[in-house]
Order: C-alpha cells, then sequence, then structure tokens
C-alpha cells in the first residue's frame, strides 16, 4: 500500500518522475514513517538515494569517490524525525520509545514539572515495556513503584519539537540510550534501552528501583529490541520537496534528484556534498552516463 496521499496536486508532481524514481520516493516515504515524521523531506528521499547501489544518483556519488553510506547517515542526522544523533549513528525512535517519550512529558506536566528528567524517561519507559520484559525485569529484582497521576494518553504531538521539554540530564539518558541500541545493532532506540540510559545518568535510580544497567542488560538479554511496526499513515511531501518535484524535468531520474540538491538543497546540504566533492560541475559533466536499471 503506497504512503503517498491520492492527491490531485501530489500525483501531478509524482507524474514527472520516471518509473525508478518514483519507486525511490515511496522507499523513502517508508523511511519518514520509521522517523516518525509528519511529512516526507528532501532528506528523507536522498538518505533513501543514497542507500540504494543500483541508482544513478548513488553511481555518481561512487564515480566521485565520495562514501554514499557516510553522506546517507550524515544525511539522515538533518532529517525531520524523532531520534538522537550521534557522532557514529543517528538512531530513531521505535515505536514504543517515541510513546515513552510522550508518556513521559505528559506525566512531567501532570506533575507539575517544568522539564521532564530522567526519573520520568524511567517510569513512562517502564510502562511502556512489552510484559515479557517486565516480568524479567522484576524476577531480576525491580521494585518499580508506578505514581499515580492524572494523566491522559499521549494524543496529537504538540507542534514544538518533542525532545525540546526534556531537561539536560534527560538528554544525556537519551544519549546513553542511543549508544546502547547503537552496541547492540538494534534499527531504534526502544524503551528497555531507555530505561537502561535513565539508569546511566541518574544514580538514585538504581537504589529506588532495584536495578542497575548490569541487571537490567543481564535480564533482558536479547530481549531489548522493540520490533513494533509502525501505524500505517499517509505522508504528503512537505514543501521544500513540493518545489523540488516541481522544477523537475517530465521523466526525472534519481540523477535529476541529486542534481536538484546539489543546487538548491538547504546550504548544509549543499556544504556536506561539496566536503564530498559532489558538485554541480560533476552532475553536469555527467550527462545521462549514470541512467537508473
Amino acid at each position: 500500500m503506497t504512503l503517498l496521499p491520492d492527491d490531485p496536486a501530489v500525483l501531478r508532481l509524482l507524474g514527472k518522475l520516471a518509473p525508478y524514481a518514483r519507486e525511490t520516493l515511496e522507499r523513502a516515504a517508508e523511511h519518514a514513517l520509521r522517523l516518525h515524521a509528519r511529512e516526507i523531506a528532501p532528506e528523507h528521499v536522498l538518505t533513501t538515494l543514497l542507500r540504494d547501489e543500483s541508482a544513478g544518483g548513488t553511481r555518481l556519488v561512487l564515480h566521485a569517490f565520495a562514501d554514499p553510506d557516510t553522506l546517507a547517515s550524515e544525511i539522515q542526522a538533518m532529517s525531520p524525525g524523532v531520534m538522537v544523533v550521534g557522532a557514529r549513528q543517528t538512531l530513531p525512535f521505535s515505536v514504543r520509545g517515541v510513546r515513552a517519550l510522550e508518556r513521559s512529558r505528559a506525566e512531567a506536566r501532570a506533575a507539575g514539572a517544568a522539564e521532564v528528567d530522567p526519573a520520568h524517561v524511567f517510569l513512562a519507559a517502564w510502562r511502556c515495556l512489552e510484559e515479557d520484559q517486565v516480568s524479567a525485569l522484576e524476577t531480576a529484582g525491580a521494585r518499580i513503584t508506578l505514581p499515580t497521576l492524572d494523566c491522559n494518553e499521549p494524543g496529537e504531538p504538540d507542534e514544538a519539537p518533542l525532545l525540546c521539554f526534556f531537561s539536560d540530564a534527560a538528554r544525556r539518558s537519551l544519549a546513553a540510550a542511543r549508544r546502547l541500541a547503537h552496541r547492540r545493532d538494534r534499527a531504534a532506540i526502544g524503551p528497555a534501552h531507555m530505561l537502561a540510559g535513565a539508569l546511566e545518568v541518574d544514580a538514585p535510580l538504581c537504589r529506588t528501583t532495584g536495578l542497575t544497567v548490569a541487571r537490567l542488560q543481564t535480564a533482558l538479554a536479547d530481549r531489548d529490541a522493540d520490533e513494533t511496526l509502525p501505524e500505517r499513515r499517509l505522508l504528503a511531501p512537505d514543501l521544500a520537496l513540493r518545489g523540488l518535484l516541481d522544477e523537475l524535468p517530465e521523466e526525472a531520474d534519481t540523477v535529476a534528484l541529486l542534481g536538484w540538491s546539489l543546487r538548491h538543497g538547504s546550504p548544509a546540504l549543499r556544504e556536506l556534498f561539496r566536503r564530498q566533492k559532489v558538485t554541480v560541475e560533476l552532475f553536469e559533466t555527467a550527462g545521462d552516463a549514470f541512467g537508473d536499471p
């Protein structure tokens, strides 16, 4: 099922793409969904494109002796979404991880706190664990008392970025959660990783909960991942992507998508490509030498 809306304006723009480029846009929508983005941005398209070794745009990047994987990772870090940016890898939150973020903010507000702190993150993440994870941790000695608050279930997200309500300590706990998820080779940061991150930065939590990072990891073993699938929803191109598509020629391929970004992408995107020697001049010289499959 496509994630792109059946909207005449969107369909007109998509109609300008050659089949492989349109398929790339469809896959970019899936990528944006996994990042919990509200719309599809050019960065989602470029990340998807550069992770496809068969795409003409990627082969042009290779022709410049640039590394598509490095570019894709850096562009993902610029993308709209709910994630933690790290030096080595940027990871999104899992479905239950995002629920825990939303719940931690809602519970902090209900408790009258000005910011979300690691204890809020811990308790919200605990509420979002799967039953077998809770059972394993309680068997390992966890003593969790969940406060009863007048707190509604998380609804539609605020316009403000979700993580702007988190204290510095809470942000450090999420960074620690990302490192753990990365070490375990997980695709996303789940509630179990968020528990460990909160324990790592807030020592009193270890005393009050009966858990340590090591005890948590031993108890969960290989059950730390959250593999909940995101709910399917339609994602429309954002204003920047609509502008990109509107300016492309008919039957545009992935090389044309890349070329537009080299000329008209955000300053950060253009600078990133410039550092990797992927230039407008290279794009113009290449002509049609790097077609899509």
